[in-house]
This record gives structure tokens, sequence and C-alpha cells, in this order.
């Protein structure tokens, strides 16, 4: 004969919900998918002066990257851009140096990055418009007569981690 719920101690009832619980919980934590996190390694190489910082974005849109490469000459620019998944500013020296995104979920994302010597928060431009601070994206991407595109600039982040290198111009 089965024996009801109400006719075990009350003791035993607290213990055993806990228990239970407990196994619930780790029934559900073990048919969770894992979550997927990738790391992404940015290396500078070219940095020709030790003069004032190294500025990155990453972007996962191609209006975010877009976006960045209209207000980075402005004053304030890289603290105004609004369309960066993260951004990151180290001190400049000469050589190369490393910068690590970490924890990042799978896609697809374009690093911009310049050095801002001056410490203005923009990147520099003469009259014509042509960029007099260094400069480099992802992928070492151009582009004809202006900046490159997302597409051009995009590296695929999936689960694990990621090495690139950007030359700086």
């Amino acid at each position: 004969m089965f024996q009801r719920i109400t006719d075990i101690p009350l003791f035993l009832k607290r213990k055993g919900r806990r228990v239970f619980g407990g196994i619930a919980l780790c029934g559900a934590l073990a048919a969770a998918p894992p979550s997927l996190a990738a790391d992404l390694t940015v290396e500078i190489a070219g940095i020709r002066s030790n003069d004032g910082v190294i500025v990155l974005g990453l972007y996962d849109t191609a209006d975010g990257f877009d976006r960045a490469l209209k207000v980075f000459d402005k004053p304030d620019g890289f603290v105004r851009d609004t369309g960066r998944v993260l951004g990151a500013s180290i001190r400049a020296d000469t050589g190369i140096r490393r910068s690590v995104f970490s924890n990042l979920p799978p896609g697809r994302y374009a690093v911009i990055v310049f050095q801002d010597a001056n410490r203005d928060g923009r990147i520099d431009k003469n009259l014509v418009g042509i960029p007099t601070e260094a400069y480099g994206f992802s992928r070492n991407a151009s582009g004809f007569l202006g900046p490159p595109g997302f597409a051009d600039a995009a590296v695929e982040v999936s689960d694990g981690s990621l090495s690139i290198q950007i030359d700086m111009q």
C-alpha cells in the first residue's frame, strides 16, 4: 500500500524537497546546452611611436561599423561611438601590442584600430581627409578611395579562440 505524503514526518518532507530540488537543478543544468563563448586576440603590428594610445573598437554589424567611421574624426568621436560592441584603449608602444576581447558569442566581428597620438579621442585627418594618425582594420582590409566595408573586415568568431593581426598603416 502506498503511503501518502501527509503521513511522512515534517522533517523528512523538508529534506526531501531540498534533495529533489537539488536533483532537479542538476538535471536542468545537464540538459541545458553549453554556453558558447570565444576569445578574440588582436595583435597590432607596425606601431611606429610611443606617443598616445592605441584605440580599438569591436563591431558586430555593418551599421555600427559604418557609424564608427563617420564619428572617429569628430571631437570625442571614439567616446561617443555607440555602435561598437566593445572598445579598448592601450598605451602605445613601438612594435607589437595585443588586446583580447573575451567571452564573445559566436558571430561576425570587425575591428577598427587607430593610434591616438595626441590623445584627443579621435583620428586626425589632413585637409584632403586622409588620416594623419596610424590606423588599421581586421583582415588588413582596405577600401578604394575610402575605408573598407564591414564585410571586407569581418572575421568569423566561433567557440574557442581566434587570433588576428592588424598591420597599422
